[in-house]
């Protein structure tokens, strides 16, 4: 029989108990609500996703051979979406929420994309391409708003003794 012994654990194998985050924040916490925010705000990764989508937006003409209307069209509307997903990525960063009225111009976008191909008689992949993307940028930046107004929510939410 082996005697009750102790063995010590390496320091390497012992960590710091981090804080469990939840989504969405409570509205019960405040204080704990601005570091849940900082920790694992997804809107931050919508923004990169929006910015991404407008690089390819308006690499993608180059890349497919699109006519000279779809060209300008991608290009111009690629190069919105990466501006306004980068300004929706600082507000974030600095305000912890993304803004509002950037995401609905970012939706108005998504959709003028989806439309525009069959306004200019675009078709084949081209088309796809544009539908697909507009329908990705229209979610996302719909995802953005929703998220926006909940924290903008969360944060004036004062708790009451209701039952």
């Amino acid at each position: 029989m082996m005697p009750n012994t102790v063995r010590s654990v390496p320091k390497c194998f012992v960590t710091a108990p981090r804080p469990v985050a939840r989504w969405p924040p409570s509205r019960t916490n405040p204080e704990m609500n601005s570091l849940i925010l900082r920790m694992v705000s997804p809107t931050r990764w919508v923004a990169v996703a929006l910015g991404g989508l407008g690089i390819w937006l308006m690499a993608a003409p180059f890349v497919l051979g699109a006519p000279m209307v779809d060209t300008w069209n991608d290009v111009i509307v690629g190069g919105a979406l990466s501006l306004l997903a980068g300004h929706n990525y600082a507000s974030e960063r600095e305000q912890g929420k993304p803004s509002q009225w950037i995401a609905g111009i970012l939706i108005l976008l998504g959709v003028w994309l989806f439309f525009v191909p069959f306004l200019v008689g675009v078709s084949g992949l081209l088309l796809w391409n544009d539908v697909v993307v507009a329908v990705l940028v229209t979610a996302l930046a719909g995802y953005s708003a929703y998220a926006a107004q909940l924290i903008e929510q969360t944060r004036h939410h004062t708790p009451t003794d209701e039952l």
